[in-house]
């Protein structure tokens, strides 16, 4: 969530920022009674470098000799370390104007996250100059971003998205489906003959018309798993009615493309059948408007209706950020050049 376009060449500064030139590079901006730390400037840029290396057209070659959207890598990198650098501080503010603050869980997740990257990369950081404090400070911020965003658009938020709002997303990208897979391939994925194909194919025809005449799919989803059961006394009774529940994703489903398709065009409780390659399915599309649903996939719908409004509104922070000193004697000698990754 973290990404703004770049919008400053490598050590220019925006209207709304003061340059400081100085001989003291420990640090790279200066807000209110804040003094970020270079260190934070360096670790920035080293995640923008590792990013960089996939942007490139040739990966395996000299990264900084080529170019990033017709832009010098170098120059590129700087830019969108520059970004960054700005966005941490408008998260701070906000974070601070709205009096927010982590919960003793939060913070623990901080915290083990810190212990896991600087025991992992330790060596790495200390050679780009990197210390734990600014470690430690890149990771609460990308903390805030997360309590930021529940703070605006979550449960009693500012701008709290309705409970109705989220069931209409989750029910436009999701369906709720109870089915009867049927195979039409053996167990060493060989096409079945044409004789026992066409007794499947009629056991699944046979399935969809009682499920259309008002027999109960889990009735049928029981019977077809005694069917095929070494011992059919051993197969479950269906005492929990959503032991068979499967969710569909529309845009990113492990089902067959048919059968995503075929069921966002079908109303709730209508029974259907769908042909693929090597299944038959006959299945039923349930509702996703309850409260099991909204309360898994809340977080999921509130990104998807939000995050692009939320990144807006930081970018717009980030690009008119008042009263920011920035060190350009720090922008000037922590390069990527001098950036080692290994």
């Amino acid at each position: 969530m973290k990404r703004l376009t770049a919008i400053a060449l490598c050590g220019a500064l925006v209207a709304s920022f003061a340059g400081c030139s100085g001989a003291d590079t420990t640090w790279i901006a200066k807000y209110g009674d804040t003094k970020l730390p270079a260190g934070v400037y360096i670790a920035t840029m080293m995640d923008v470098y590792s990013e960089a290396k996939y942007r490139v057209p040739d990966q395996k070659g000299d990264l900084l000799s080529q170019q990033i959207d017709e832009v010098n890598a170098d120059e590129w990198i700087c830019n969108e370390t520059m970004n960054r650098v700005k966005e941490h501080i408008a998260i701070d503010q906000l974070f601070d104007e709205m009096g927010l603050s982590f919960t003793e869980e939060q913070q623990k997740q901080i915290d083990d996250s810190f212990t896991y990257q600087w025991g992992m990369l330790q060596k790495i950081y200390e050679l780009n100059g990197v210390g734990e404090t600014s470690l430690k400070l890149n990771l609460e911020n990308n903390a805030k971003v997360n309590v930021l965003f529940q703070a605006i658009y979550g449960k009693d938020g500012t701008k709290a998205v309705s409970d109705e709002e989220l069931l209409d997303k989750i029910e436009q990208d999701y369906a709720k489906t109870q089915y009867i897979l049927l195979s039409k391939v053996d167990n060493t994925g060989t096409a079945l003959p044409e004789d026992k194909l066409a007794t499947v194919k009629e056991l699944a025809e046979s399935y969809l018309a009682r499920a259309q005449a008002g027999e109960k799919i889990l009735d049928l989803i029981l019977e077809e798993e005694k069917r095929t059961a070494e011992n059919p006394d051993d197969v479950h009774s269906h005492e929990d009615e959503t032991i068979h529940d499967a969710l569909v994703s529309k845009e990113n489903s492990n089902f067959p493309k048919e059968f995503v398709e075929a069921i966002f065009q079908k109303e709730l409780n209508e029974p259907f059948l769908v042909e693929t390659e090597e299944y038959l399915f006959v299945a039923t599309r349930l509702s996703v408007r309850d409260e099991k649903m909204l309360e898994s996939l809340r977080n999921t719908a509130l990104l998807s209706l939000k995050s692009e409004e939320f990144q807006k509104d930081l970018e717009d922070r980030a690009n008119s950020l008042e009263n920011v000193t920035i060190n350009e004697g720090a922008v000037n000698r922590y390069t990527p050049k001098k950036i080692r990754l290994g």
